[in-house]
């Protein structure tokens, strides 16, 4: 089972930027619990824009997007196990750093955290140092291979980083780093599937920002929501629109709907 995810289009409505366009792009990262102590991470960026920049837009413009467009599997669940898997989205507009940006929303940066974090031998203040000195030096080459390879995208599976539910938390104080002394953050939208096996059968529901959809049972009908992202200073705001659904084929055999 897999969660599918499209990023369809966006409209920009209102920037701040004192040029005639603004430079947006997406983060996300996908996450689940795997036992009381651990947890699976996977993640990822804006594939179709520039690797140092976002998609420029003027006020007014409409853009089908496509992008961030990916696929998670979903762990199995036994009969009467409670499975919740929290899908995190972030838009931003493009500044200085926003190779420093996609570079911490990569599954390398998961990874790397884990590693720094064991060659510290778990000291909180070590790791984050050693991590901040990563995240922001200049080795980002990775990041365009990432592009050029489509890592992270519908039709390939990037494998979930497992770390400690501590070192998760320490991963959310560099993101409160990187939004404070980066690109301009303009908002954050949550999505979870909750799901367990009852008879045999996977029975799920969706909860977003505007509530909880109802229990479902298999492969259903894609849902559309939209997201209306409006900075906190009122700066810059787009209107957004996704797709999210859960798939039983594997990603390259999965047939989007068509656009809408």
């Amino acid at each position: 089972m897999f969660l599918h995810f499209n990023m369809r289009r966006f409209k920009c409505l209102k920037k701040s930027d004192a040029g005639k366009r603004g430079e947006y792009y997406f983060t996300w990262r996908c996450y689940v619990d795997k036992n009381e102590n651990d947890m699976d991470l996977v993640q990822g960026f804006s594939l179709g824009c520039p690797v140092d920049d976002g998609y420029s837009m003027a006020v007014g413009d409409a853009r089908v997007l496509n992008d961030p467009k990916f696929s998670v599997e979903l762990p199995d669940v036994a009969e009467g196990e409670n499975k919740r898997v929290t899908l995190d989205l972030f838009a931003w507009e493009s500044d200085y750093s926003t190779e420093k940006v996609k570079k911490l929303f990569s599954n390398e940066a998961a990874a790397k955290l884990v590693e720094i974090n064991s060659s510290a031998q778990q000291r909180k203040d070590q790791t984050r140092e050693d991590f901040l000195e990563w995240v922001f030096d200049d080795d980002n080459g990775f990041i365009g291979d990432l592009v050029d390879t489509g890592v992270g995208t519908a039709s390939t599976l990037t494998p979930y980083v497992t770390m400690s539910k501590a070192l998760f938390k320490l991963a959310g104080w560099a993101f409160r780093v990187i939004r404070d002394n980066s690109d301009d953050f303009l908002g954050f939208t949550r999505a979870e599937i909750h799901y367990t096996r009852i008879k045999g059968e996977i029975v799920y529901r969706w909860i977003f920002d505007n509530g909880a959809e109802t229990w479902l049972k298999g492969e259903k009908a894609e849902i559309f929501q939209n997201w209306q992202v409006l900075e906190g200073d009122q700066g810059n705001e787009l209107d957004s629109k996704f797709l999210i659904q859960i798939v039983a084929a594997s990603p390259n055999e999965f047939k989007e709907p068509d656009p809408d």
